[in-house]
């Protein structure tokens, strides 16, 4: 019956947009473009092995190319351990900018890689054109400001790591070693959290309703290196389902055994965060990775949880029966009103990227009085449409919905590493949509960063995945053939 069924049918369905796009004339000219500036990069490769033999010069520029994902694990590293306090967001645009010379370097040498612009989604392609345009209009429009130029350049910076991503780590063996790379720096993010929790972070009035009463009212919320309780939140149920991927992964017991501590720290500096909005994110993950790694194991796991309520910290119990009743709660209420009325009256092109068009209008549709003025309407989708209109918010969903589609038909019935990482990039996302219910954590580049870090690797799982019949073939200016995957 559920095999004959609508949905079962629509999800099942083969997807064809890619090849319709790549097709297109549009995809035509956008591959054109890409295999043009490969074989340019190519010729410049041969040019300067040529005039530069054996000299310094030429071998940082092979190194820099061949060797610049050591690079790209570093930024990984220092972009989720720095202290807030000296992390700042020219990092993003510099590391951006490096890594794309670097990709541009091994294009040149290497003669089998290629820049392809098809490694990424059609869909997300609609969604970058879309914020790149609302980039364009905060960055130069009658209303830009420095503050909002800021924004919009981050934004594109962060987006634009997908296509290194994508591009770069076209191997399983290098896909799992990033993830190695985001999975451990996040366990000694979510170690230093704990250590704050047992030093008593102090009390900050502004993340805990001091007017609900209970253990939670005095208690520090844990921010670790992130500086705020629910961008750390978001981070953890984006990195926590590649955790417990790499248990499945692990080979043996005793391997298996040694990420029970990483899983474990991950969950319990979550806890610590206090953020209830993270809580039911990583419910949402957990119950999409229990779906799809065996959902028969739904039913045993819902008892066990409802068996362990009792036992849980006071603090948590807190936490949990002042949802919807709190300053906090009521507080998202009048600001998701007047949001949607300002996402209403731009619906087409949204008013502008960054905080600083947000304060400018929300003004016009406050109902409430605020102690502060708002900065975001602590909603993700909302926000996103309100700020860069109807187009970006529609692709970003959609582009969303295609990854988990083509994410569930690539799952095999024998699973092995890359189908533990596919189960793990849908249940992050679906994860991390939830929380965007009731937050918006992107105001700190970093966890937006990470956001699409994760798009990337996902991206990168499908076309590991594609079968041989799926490749499109290219050949560039020296002959070679090379096969490029669409995702």
């Amino acid at each position: 019956m559920i095999k004959e069924s609508a949905i079962f049918k629509f999800f099942s369905r083969p997807e064809r947009l890619s090849g319709t796009f790549n097709e297109s004339i549009a995809g035509k000219l956008l591959n054109l473009i890409f295999l043009k500036y490969t074989e340019a990069l190519k010729r410049f490769g041969a040019f300067l092995e040529k005039t530069l033999p054996g000299t310094l010069t030429l071998w940082i520029a092979r190194w820099a190319g061949e060797r610049f994902y050591l690079l790209f694990y570093a930024f990984i590293a220092l972009h989720s351990l720095l202290f807030f306090e000296y992390y700042r967001n020219p990092i993003t645009v510099a590391a951006s900018v490096l890594f794309f010379i670097c990709l541009s370097l091994r294009s040149a040498f290497d003669r089998g890689a290629v820049i392809a612009i098809k490694r990424a989604d059609p869909v997300f392609l609609l969604y970058f054109a879309s914020i790149a345009f609302s980039a364009a209009f905060s960055m130069f429009g009658p209303g830009s400001g420095s503050a909002s130029t800021t924004t919009a350049i981050l934004y594109l910076c962060s987006i634009f790591l997908v296509f290194i991503i994508v591009n770069t780590f076209d191997t399983q063996k290098k896909l799992v070693r990033l993830l190695s790379v985001i999975v451990y720096s996040t366990f000694l993010m979510s170690v230093y959290g704990i250590f704050q929790f047992v030093n008593r972070v102090p009390v900050d009035p502004t993340q805990v309703d001091q007017t609900t009463g209970g253990a939670s009212m005095s208690m520090g919320r844990v921010y670790s290196t992130l500086g705020n309780p629910n961008v750390l939140a978001g981070w953890l149920i984006l990195v926590i389902p590649f955790m417990v991927s790499f248990f499945f992964m692990a080979k043996g017991f005793r391997r298996k055994l040694l990420f029970f501590p990483v899983v474990a720290a991950g969950i319990a500096c979550l806890a610590f965060t206090l953020s209830r909005s993270g809580w039911v994110g990583l419910a949402a993950a957990a119950a999409v990775y229990l779906f799809l790694l065996n959902w028969r194991l739904i039913p045993l796991v819902v008892a066990l949880g409802l068996f362990s309520l009792p036992f849980l910290p006071r603090f948590i119990i807190d936490r949990m029966t002042t949802i919807g009743s709190d300053t906090s709660s009521v507080y998202r209420f009048s600001l998701w009103s007047g949001s949607l009325r300002m996402a209403l009256d731009n619906w087409l092109t949204g008013i502008g990227i960054g905080l600083e068009f947000f304060l400018r209008f929300f003004k016009n549709y406050i109902y409430m009085h605020y102690e502060q003025t708002p900065v975001h309407s602590h909603m993700l989708v909302l926000q996103i449409w309100l700020e860069s209109g109807i187009c970006a918010v529609v692709s970003f969903l959609w582009f969303c919905a295609r990854l988990i589609k083509k994410g569930l038909l690539q799952i095999g019935p024998q699973r092995g590493s890359t189908d533990y990482i596919i189960i793990a990039c849908i249940s992050s996302v679906a994860g991390f949509l939830t929380l965007g219910f009731f937050e918006y954590v992107w105001f700190f580049p970093r966890c937006m960063n990470m956001f699409f870090i994760v798009i990337g690797v996902f991206m990168c799982a499908l076309n590991i995945r594609q079968e041989p019949v799926a490749l499109d073939e290219r050949t560039v200016s020296d002959g070679q053939t090379i096969s490029i995957p669409t995702v």
